[in-house]
C-alpha cells in the first residue's frame, strides 16, 4: 500500500521482502531515504537499523521507522539506534507519508 502510494506520488521505490534483503540493499545502494518496518522476517528492523548505523555510507541516509508497534520502549530504542522519525502505520496514510518525505530528505527535524 505504501509502495504504491509513494510510486503514485512520483517517488522511486525499492521494496525488500525481509530484513536481510533490506539491509543488503541499504548497504549496496545510495538511497535518499529508508522506510523501515520493525517486524520483518530473517532480521528485524532493530537489527537492520543497528547495522546501518555501523556503515559509513548507509548511516548518512535518514531512516524512518514505519511500524505497527507503538510502545514507548520501541520508539526510544529506534531513536537511540539512529532513526530520524517513528511513524505508526495505523496513523499514517500513504499521502501523509509522501508529504513528509521532503522534510526527512532535506534534513529537517522530526515533528
Amino acid at each position: 500500500m505504501y509502495a504504491l502510494g509513494l510510486d503514485i506520488a512520483g517517488y522511486d521505490v525499492t521494496v525488500a521482502s525481509d530484513g536481510k534483503r533490506g539491509l543488503a540493499l541499504a548497504l549496496a545502494s545510495r538511497f535518499d531515504l529508508i522506510l523501515l518496518d520493525l517486524g520483518m522476517p530473517k532480521l528485524d528492523g532493530f537489527g537492520v537499523l543497528a547495522a546501518i548505523g555501523l556503515d559509513e555510507h548507509a548511516s548518512q541516509v535518514p531512516v524512518v521507522i514505519l511500524s505497527n508497534y507503538d510502545q514507548p520502549e520501541q520508539i526510544d530504542k529506534a531513536r537511540q539506534l539512529g532513526a530520524k522519525d517513528y511513524l505508526v502505520k495505523s496513523q499514517t496514510t500513504p499521502p501523509r507519508l509522501a508529504a513528509r518525505i521532503p522534510e526527512w530528505v532535506t534534513g529537517g527535524d522530526a515533528v
